[in-house]
Parts: C-alpha cells; structure tokens; sequence
C-alpha cells in the first residue's frame, strides 16, 4: 500500500486560490484525492516515492527531507491539475479530436501535470525512462 505523501492543510496552502471553490468539504473525498494523487506520484517514480517517504536518509547519508518535501508538493500539484482538467481525464482521457483531410488527431490528457512532472524532475525522482550504465 502506497504512503500518503501530503496532508489536506497542504493542499490548501499550495494550490492557487481560483480553485478553493473545488476543494471538497468532506474528508473522505478529500482523502480519496490524497490517495490518488500519492498513488500516482509513486508509479511515476517507479516506487522511489515511497522509499523516500519511509526512509529518513539516502545511502550516501543525506537526508531525505527535500525529497519528501518535493512529494508532498508534486502531490499537491496533481490535485490541483485535477481541479482545472477534471480527474475523470485521467482514467478516460480528454474528449474531443481534430480532422483535417485523412489525418484525425484524438487528444490524449496527461496523466501526470506538468508542475508536478516539473517538481519530481527538479527533485531528481521522477523515472524518465531506461538508464544507461
């Protein structure tokens, strides 16, 4: 089971205040975002999101307090994409295509935001792809 890397108060003190109109009053949706969000950020992370939560140190002997503050916003950023695109286009995807002659083009939603992407890259945890070496 995947950690919860933010908490509610956090969301509020870091997603822009067009949005605290969408914010939900009960707990448990706001939980249920918490956990999504979390979720998310650990797959894009490959599963270090959750190392860096639960361990107080790097292997080298630095502190994982940067990192775990990076989780909590790129958490926080996830909630707030959701708010402006609807969390319905992470599982269905944008609605909508273009055509122009033969060519049809179906938009597809990122899964991920891209200030939360950003925040996790920043950090040095986000999973870009195969490593080499």
């Amino acid at each position: 089971m995947t950690s919860v890397y933010a908490e509610w108060q956090d969301v509020v003190a870091r997603v822009d205040s067009t949005h605290t109109g969408l914010f939900p009053d009960d707990t448990d949706d706001q939980d249920r975002l918490l956990t999504k969000a979390s979720e998310l950020i650990s797959e894009m992370t490959l599963g270090r999101a959750e190392w860096l939560w639960t361990n107080e140190e790097l292997p080298t002997g630095e502190s994982t307090d940067d990192m775990q503050a990076a989780l909590t916003r790129a958490v926080c950023d996830q909630i707030e994409f959701w708010f402006e695109v609807g969390p319905e286009h992470d599982t269905s995807g944008l609605r909508g295509s273009l055509v122009g002659g033969r060519l049809q083009v179906h938009p597809v939603s990122n899964t991920l935001s891209p200030r939360a992407r950003r925040t996790l890259r920043n950090a040095g945890i986000y999973w870009e792809g195969a490593a080499i070496g």
